[in-house]
């Protein structure tokens, strides 16, 4: 029997090539204090549950 009682956490990272030069946010989810602090120090971390671009914070002048 496999003991599945850790607190083992599964995160989705998409970074960007522009990653490599810390010119990038990464989206992570669900956000993970770990992950987040790892993309934070590349370039940014952006918590997927955040980035719903249905309706986009800025004026498309629409």
């Amino acid at each position: 029997m496999v003991d599945r009682s850790d607190d083992r956490a599964l995160t989705r990272a998409i970074p960007l090539p522009a990653i490599c030069e810390r010119r990038s946010v990464t989206v992570t989810y669900p956000s993970h204090p770990v992950v987040d602090a790892l993309f934070e120090s590349l370039g940014g971390a952006l918590d997927g549950l955040l980035a719903d671009l249905r309706e986009p914070p800025w004026d498309c002048g629409a």
